[in-house]
């Protein structure tokens, strides 16, 4: 699990939005999506009226912009433009696209160098999604420049996580400088008059900057952890407003009006891989998945106005998210985890409702996104986009039950009759390449979920086996990957 990666879930998402907008007659009625993983950071949008099938060959590709360089940014979409971060000319840039043809309208320069350096084999550029909130786009660079432009690409500020605010970063693999680890690659949050950044370091995790000036307005001294790769999320619980941050070891929350430390849930074990998808916050609960640690959701209870008691409600395995994150819907959790393929886990109890592996075993792990009552789900590896519903239907083949069902329960199930967009059918295939580990020990013992009882210590005798019974071959889907072209944004209608 690398920092790059969750900057390419981060592409994943902004181009499902960009999947959104394919059944919209113009481009520019479609809904914003002005920052990573849309307006409210959870993966949905609030499009209506969206296909449920698409044609057999896809949706009409309009327009295919190839110059945004190297890196792992995802685009905002507001208005009639698109925002969006590459690796160009040698240095970081921020670009500004015109949606409804794909015409470059400008690029500005964010650092005067790409992010890279010997050891961090995930692939250079920028690994951050703009955020634009009124006529400010913000920007951030891996090597920690953030910059403040104005719509018409005017330059307003620039701090650096690193350098002006003495920020570091979890340390996860060998490499170069030290403390960019594999490089600053969560999205800024804008939320009033301020900017909610991760420097890290032993000033404070969080820091709050003036949205206007770029100057310091507080940190969250009480929280000195190193930067993870999480983007932090607000929330109000109990009419307090808070951010929620991932951090090695937990979860936190930092008191919005002037950072002071609420809150923090630390793990019986810390993470041992590194922390990159965001949490979900759904009534006065913190959902967070972190790679082979599996899923935790924790219950926040307000003491006072300055302290919130915080109780785990279950920990569970069903759930290991690496980097595509994870949809909220109707009481259940969507992604992809690792070994399953796709997953629906009941929110409130962490219980497997069905996992669907082999439908989705050529489009392999990826990112989710939600509208008007379809799953968006795109390909890790390749530029798939699948549509589904996850409607309350019986389970079909290829859709793996965890356990039987009561009749007049039913679950949400995954509709096997999937569809793949394909932008282009000359867009090379990359070879896949292998993950490094997290630098951290790892224990022996292991924590048990609370979601499966634990195994007996008696084991029944084997049983006879019997030879395996003919099988009827069974229909193949026809779904043909095809491999995304770094950093390419293709919008596509009806």
């Amino acid at each position: 699990m690398i920092t790059y990666l969750k900057l390419r879930w981060l592409l994943n998402v902004w181009l499902l939005c960009c999947a959104f907008l394919i059944v919209l007659p113009s481009i520019l009625c479609a809904e914003d999506w002005p920052q990573a993983q849309g307006s409210n950071r959870d993966n949905k949008s609030t499009e209506t009226g969206l296909l449920d099938k698409w044609p057999k060959e896809g949706p009409t590709l309009l327009w295919t912009f190839r110059h945004s360089g190297v890196g792992y940014s995802g685009p905002s979409v507001v208005s009639d433009r698109i925002y969006i971060m590459g690796g160009r000319n040698s240095r970081a840039e921020l670009l500004s696209i015109d949606a409804a043809s794909g015409r470059l309208i400008w690029s500005k320069p964010v650092n005067e160098k790409i992010f890279d350096f010997e050891g961090n084999s995930w692939g250079a550029g920028p690994r951050a999604t703009p955020t634009v909130a009124g006529e400010m786009i913000y920007a951030l660079a891996g090597d920690g420049e953030l910059a403040a432009f104005n719509v018409e690409g005017e330059l307003r500020w620039q701090v650096n996580m690193v350098r002006d605010l003495g920020g570091s970063i979890s340390i996860v693999d060998a490499g170069e400088p030290e403390t960019y680890g594999w490089g600053y690659c969560w999205s800024p949050l804008v939320d009033d008059n301020k900017v909610i950044c991760v420097p890290g370091g032993d000033r404070g995790m969080i820091a709050a900057l003036d949205r206007e000036t770029g100057e310091v307005i507080w940190r969250s001294e009480n929280l000195t952890d190193d930067a993870t790769y999480s983007s932090p999320i607000k929330a109000t619980v109990d009419g307090v407003d808070l951010y929620i941050v991932m951090t090695q070891g937990g979860i936190a929350g930092i008191a919005a009006v002037d950072g002071e430390l609420l809150w923090n849930y630390k793990r019986d074990r810390p993470y041992s891989d590194v922390v990159i998808p965001t949490p979900v916050y759904h009534d006065q609960h913190v959902y967070a998945s972190v790679g082979s640690a599996g899923c935790d959701l924790i219950r926040l209870v307000k003491q006072d106005e300055r302290s919130f008691d915080v109780t785990q409600v279950y920990f569970s395995r069903n759930m290991k998210n690496e980097l595509g994150g994870f949809v909220l819907h109707n009481g259940h959790i969507y992604g992809s985890s690792s070994r399953r393929g796709w997953v629906c886990q009941t929110f409130s109890s962490g219980e497997l409702e069905w996992y669907s592996k082999r439908v989705t075993d050529s489009l392999g792990e990826g990112s989710v996104a939600y509208a008007d009552g379809h799953l968006y789900l795109y390909a890790e590896r390749e530029a798939d986009v699948a549509l589904s519903l996850p409607r309350f239907v019986s389970c079909r083949e290829g859709v793996r039950r965890a356990h039987p069902l009561p009749k007049a329960a039913g679950a949400p199930a995954l509709l096997t009759d999937l569809r793949r967009l394909r932008p282009s059918a000359h867009w090379a295939r990359r070879p896949p390449r292998p993950r490094p580990r997290a630098n951290v020990a790892r224990s022996s013992a292991r924590t048990p979920s609370t979601c499966r009882p634990a195994p007996s210590a008696t084991r029944p005798p084997p049983k006879a086996t019997k030879p395996p019974k003919p099988t009827k071959p069974q229909p193949q889907q026809h779904l043909q990957p095809r491999s995304l072209h770094r950093q390419t944004c293709a919008l596509q209608e009806k």
